[in-house]
């Protein structure tokens, strides 16, 4: 009778625990979703007069000494130690969600309005959920399909409303002819698709969302080295204003060293694919940020659109399917 009594005792401590997780997981999303919609902003700025090679290497090289910093102080040295798969995923990581994410997202930004590469991004968590299908054996369920289709609708949405050459529901010509600024924004989409599943695959395998995110980011640091030395322009660097700094500081510091903690923490607390659906909020917090600090109009369609998004999250979170 006592072992039953500690039994259930034990089971709804692991409910209660579950829950605040979840909650938990939720509230971070929430925030990185937040930080990610303002990157693409502070990312534009950027990108005015200094080359994708130097950007994406100065981020990650200011991250990186962050997160091993932070890293050895919580595990030490023994946090170093890693099994050769371990380290053969995490390179991976990085070199698909670090070095040619960033790459490929700091090009497009340099060639089209940061709208439109937020907008186009929202095609992550579609490519995401179905190569994790694939690679992953993960069931999507009807449930996980219609949220992903709502969401992206949504999503669909937000684009043509925002465009000031459109101002429908939906106008085709928004994608009838791919642009390089475009091409560069879908390839990025794909990058960071790849970034979630091997994510997962991490998380599987046992390894902390700080392990991940430092060593991830350190691997793609050195990946980028590369590019930056041919083509970058290190001598530039010195010449920065402060405005310059700062917001390096936002993308190197609150929309890596944070955001991209918080979002494996995400993963390994609500799952893959509900994390990953999240992910079409961005355009609309993109949108939100652009009105409120950039003096950008928004309309109300804009907002339902947004509803929309936020209604094909709902759905995905509660398919019976699950996919984490």
């Amino acid at each position: 009778m006592e072992l039953i009594v500690i039994l259930k005792n034990m089971k709804e401590m692991g409910l209660k625990m579950n829950s605040k997780n979840l909650v938990l997981g939720y509230i971070k999303l929430s925030i990185v979703i937040l930080i990610w919609g303002g990157v693409y902003h502070v990312a534009k700025f950027l990108t005015n007069g200094t080359d994708p090679f130097t950007l994406s290497f100065t981020r990650f090289f200011i991250a990186s000494v962050i997160l091993l910093i932070l890293h050895h102080n919580c595990n030490g040295i023994n946090g170093f130690k890693k099994t050769k798969n371990d380290w053969i995923v995490l390179f991976l990581i990085g070199f698909f969600g670090i070095c040619l994410f960033n790459l490929f997202f700091f090009a497009a930004e340099s060639l089209i309005s940061a709208n439109i590469v937020s907008i186009i991004y929202s095609l992550t968590p579609c490519i995401t959920v179905y190569l994790g299908s694939i690679f992953l054996k993960q069931k999507i369920g009807v449930g996980g399909n219609i949220g992903v289709l709502v969401a992206l609708i949504g999503a669909i949405g937000v684009i043509s409303l925002s465009d000031g050459d459109c101002g429908k529901i939906f106008c085709s010509s928004l994608f009838r002819h791919i642009s390089l600024g475009q091409t560069f924004s879908i390839l990025a989409s794909f990058c960071m698709a790849i970034y979630s599943i091997l994510n997962k695959r991490a998380s599987h395998m046992g390894i902390s969302s700080l392990t991940i995110t430092t060593f991830s980011s350190f691997f793609g640091m050195i990946l980028l080295l590369i590019p930056f030395l041919i083509w970058g322009d290190a001598k530039s660097l010195l010449a920065k204003s402060w405005e310059f700094w700062l917001a390096m500081g936002y993308t190197s510091i609150l929309s890596t060293v944070i955001a991209y903690k918080w979002y494996s923490d995400a993963i390994q607390e609500i799952g893959m694919g509900q994390t990953v659906v999240c992910q079409n909020g961005i355009p609309f917090a993109t949108i939100i940020i652009g009105a409120l600090f950039y003096n950008q109009g928004v309309s109300w369609g804009v907002f339902i659109s947004g509803a929309v998004i936020v209604l094909g999250v709902i759905i995905t979170n509660f398919s019976v399917n699950r996919y984490s």
